[in-house]
Parts: structure tokens; C-alpha cells; sequence
């Protein structure tokens, strides 16, 4: 997905350097904009199904930016609170569970229409076993139902920690959970960027 996004951006700079080219400056600066609209529409759909920047940016680099708070969180305030304990330390599958895992609990959360969440993650590492613990809280005014959307929200996270072996506890208003993986289990793999 990354490598389709980058092959339109150099095709569309293709195009608008030729238009500019042949006198058509407006026309350029119109594609260029909607090129803007377009990646950042493409971002967050991305984000949905992987969240691509994991292996640059790690889960928290993911985690701490516009786009995961404005697609995740339909405008409440998000307060994200990361343990000294870089996740890169972590294989890249646990970081994606984690992800997701975290993107299910809000999912499940957002049907008492929270004013703030607030999200804690940890990273830890013990003799043999590796991990994460992740915490999702609100704030709400709200007591409500669990919708349909809620329940499978939560469906879907119950599964995703039972299957890898994980703990989940559950409260009104808070979700937390427990996620772990073998030392033996290579870490994520650092993608070199023009940054470094």
C-alpha cells in the first residue's frame, strides 16, 4: 500500500510538471492540492487496515499523531500516556496486535460517546516473555447501550487476545489488556528513513 501511494505521488508530479510546462500553472496547483486531499484521505483508510508507519515509527510514533487521533477518535480529546520502554523493542506482529487490539477497544468504547479517552501503554520484558499492557479509558456523561457495532468491537478484541494468549479485563468504562511474546521472537525490524 505504501509503495501504490508513493507510485501516485510520482506520477501525479509527473503530470503537474508537465502541465506547468505547457503554461498551465493553474491546473497544477489544482491537482497538487487535490494530490494533499488525497494521500491524507489514503492515510487514514490505510491506517484502518495497517497501520503502515509501524515499522518506521514504531506503535507509539503511530499512535501519537493527527491521524490516528482524528480517525480513531470522531473528534474527542485523546490523552496518550507511553512507558519509557520503546515498543520497536517488541516483533512487529505484537506491535500490530496491539494496534488493533487497541483500535477494538475504542470501537467499543465510542458507544458511550466519550468526551476524552485516554490511553496508557507499557512495554515490559521479564526473564523469558516480552510485552505490552495497554489501558483505554473515558470520560462520558452517557449510560448507555452497547450497539451492535460495540458488541462486535469487543467480539472481535476478546478474540484477538484470547487467540495470542493475552489477558483482558473489562470494566463500564475501561478496557485494559495484556499482550506477550517469547524473548526468542526477533524484534522489529528498524526501516531505515530519509530522516536518519
Amino acid at each position: 500500500m505504501a509503495q501504490l501511494q508513493v507510485l501516485m505521488d510520482e506520477q501525479r508530479d509527473h503530470l503537474s510538471q508537465a502541465l506547468r510546462a505547457n503554461g498551465k500553472h493553474h491546473e497544477a496547483l489544482n491537482l497538487n492540492n487535490r494530490g494533499v486531499e488525497l494521500r491524507q484521505f489514503f492515510e487514514e483508510q490505510a491506517l484502518v487496515l495497517y497501520p503502515i508507519g509501524i515499522e518506521r515509527k514504531g506503535l507509539f510514533g503511530v499512535l501519537d499523531t493527527a491521524t490516528f487521533r482524528e480517525s480513531r477518535a470522531s473528534g474527542a480529546e485523546v490523552e496518550i500516556v507511553f512507558g519509557r520502554t520503546d515498543p520497536r523493542a517488541l516483533s512487529s506482529d505484537l506491535q500490530v496486535l496491539a494496534y488493533r487490539c487497541l483500535c477494538h477497544a475504542i470501537d467499543h468504547l465510542s458507544d458511550w460517546e466519550p468526551t476524552h479517552y485516554r490511553l496508557s501503554l507499557r512495554v515490559w520484558q521479564a526473564h523469558e516473555r516480552r510485552g505490552i499492557f495497554v489501558a483505554v479509558s473515558i470520560a462520558t456523561e452517557y449510560d448507555r447501550q452497547v450497539t451492535t457495532y460495540g458488541e462486535s468491537a469487543l467480539f472481535l478484541l476478546e478474540a484477538r487476545v484470547k487467540a495470542s494468549g493475552g489477558r483482558l479485563r473489562r470494566d463500564l468504562h475501561c478496557i485494559r489488556f495484556l499482550l506477550s511474546e517469547s524473548n526468542d521472537e526477533p524484534v522489529a525490524v528498524q526501516v531505515p528513513t530519509s530522516e536518519q
